[in-house]
């Protein structure tokens, strides 16, 4: 069935169910948006909202082995070992390892109950407290900024690269 919109932050496109589960639209953003996120809505043929979903949008495809994890290694490890400072353990987490090893992905936070240490595709503060531990603006809800002062400070570099990855799908 034709005539519904797949709306991306106010801009329309053409979209086609294909099933009663699957709807496609050939939608282009040129631009990333600051935060690495989008609002999505279907819309009906009359224009009417039929659902709407945050997705992230990363500004470059990045991996855990490759781009993520030897930040995590360089600025994160030195605390982040055993069941010491939030149960996030790097101590022996191998490059080749997936994501799901390290504790990040999908595990409610012990410190922010109401948030994924790593919300797949949902790079908000609101959201991932990876995110919201390394941001630079405010206090986390869990306490303090990432990595504490006195450690080596996350690059503003390093810090996209990990909301690129959460964005991009945290593979």
């Amino acid at each position: 069935m034709s005539g519904m919109t797949v709306s991306v932050d106010g801009n329309n496109y053409p979209a086609v169910i294909i099933s009663p589960t699957v709807i496609t639209a050939n939608v282009s953003i040129t631009t990333v948006p600051t935060n690495n996120i989008v609002n999505v809505s279907i819309k009906s043929s009359t224009g009417a909202t039929l659902g709407t979903v945050t997705l992230g949008v990363a500004s470059a495809a990045r991996t855990l082995a490759a781009d993520v994890y030897p930040i995590l290694d360089a600025k994160c490890r030195s605390c982040h070992t055993g069941a010491a400072n939030g149960n996030l353990d790097f101590a022996t987490y191998a490059t080749t390892a997936s994501a799901n090893t390290t504790g990040l992905i999908g595990i409610p936070s012990s410190g922010c109950s109401q948030k994924y240490r790593v919300a797949v595709g949902d790079a908000r503060r609101t959201s991932s407290v990876l995110i919201d531990k390394i941001s630079a603006s405010g206090t986390p809800c869990s306490g303090t900024l990432m990595p504490p002062t006195g450690s080596p400070a996350l690059t503003s570099t390093e810090i996209q690269t990990i909301i690129d990855w959460v964005a991009g799908g945290a593979n």
